[in-house]
């Protein structure tokens, strides 16, 4: 279940703790002339393991720990 060899996982015991995104989770951000904003969000995946699979769920103290990142279109009133 370890992401990293035994090696390393001998050096660094708190590694086993860890799950790992497969890419680094980002956003774009635009704005245009209106000052409306654009955000546009990702799908990403895990490297091995997913908090489903030990049992966590999508959230950490209350905070997403999905693999994405949300869009949003956000309109300015004028």
């Amino acid at each position: 279940m370890f992401s990293y060899s035994d090696e390393i996982h001998s050096r660094y015991p708190y590694l086993k703790d860890l799950i790992l995104y497969k890419e680094a989770l980002h956003i774009i951000v635009e704005v245009d002339n209106e000052m409306n904003v654009t955000i546009q969000g990702m799908n990403g995946h895990y490297q091995k393991h997913s908090p489903e699979d030990i049992g966590i769920g999508n959230t950490w103290n209350g905070v997403s720990i999905e693999a994405r990142t949300p869009s949003v279109y956000i309109q300015m009133k004028g």
